[in-house]
């Protein structure tokens, strides 16, 4: 999405193209590039939000007409290196470090698997205890498990041990640091289609949000509905 676009979209969404004439009522006289700076840091933010909640299948597809590089992919695959659980003697899993601009799991799927993991279960559950238990309920090739290992780099243990493992995730835009698209010089992010209408709204919300306006709130129930969330 061009970044005039965003600014556009935004201000046709509150009801406030350049004439100003929302009248907010504590913002200054002639506020119109006042609002497109906040539409423009509001960007990343919303970005993040979206590719935080919004199903997967809507962060991929092209921006318009546009493909996304593979720099650009919301929605990435991944064949990392297994390493064995345990260490050493018979293996009951795997693990393996999950990439820095790890977001959230989509799936994970072990070569032999019968099915993959959509849905981890956390390292604390009693579900992630029987796994390592003898006498409790252990993953099978039909009802692997996999965890989510909350480390200072995270990582994923999967069970029971596959020879080799993708995975696929949703990327943090922000990883690599918030992007500044005040500059004149910034990337217009690329955006879905199918995701861009939660992205506008939510950026409407944060904007309505630093003018105090009242109607931030049902800008937030839309940007949820568009991504198929109950407000």
């Amino acid at each position: 999405m061009e970044i005039s676009g965003i600014i556009s979209r935004v201000r046709w969404a509150i009801d406030e193209e350049a004439v100003d004439n929302a009248n907010f009522g504590n913002a200054s006289a002639d506020d119109s590039t006042k609002m497109n700076k906040i539409i423009k840091a509001s960007i990343g933010t919303a970005l993040h939000w979206v590719c935080l909640h919004a199903p997967a299948e809507m962060l991929t597809g092209n921006d318009g007409t546009t493909a996304p590089t593979e720099q650009q992919k919301l929605i990435v695959d991944k064949t990392p290196t297994v390493s064995q659980i345990p260490p050493t003697g018979t293996a009951i899993g795997g693990s393996f470090s999950l990439e820095n601009d790890f977001l959230r799991l989509v799936r994970v799927r072990g070569d032999n698997w019968h099915r993959a993991v959509m849905t981890p279960i956390s390292e604390d559950s009693e579900e992630y205890l029987q796994l390592r238990d003898e006498n409790g309920a252990m993953a099978t090739y039909d009802r692997p498990q996999a965890a989510i290992i909350l480390r200072a780099t995270k990582g994923i243990e999967v069970y029971p041990k596959p020879t080799t493992v993708n995975y696929t995730y949703v990327r943090d835009p922000l990883a690599g640091g918030a992007i500044d698209y005040t500059s004149e010089t910034a990337t217009a992010p690329f955006v879905p289609a199918k995701a861009q209408a939660a992205l506008i709204y939510y950026i409407a919300f944060l904007v309505l949000s630093a003018y105090g306006d009242a109607r931030a709130a049902r800008m937030l129930e839309i940007a949820m509905m568009n991504i198929g969330q109950k407000p």
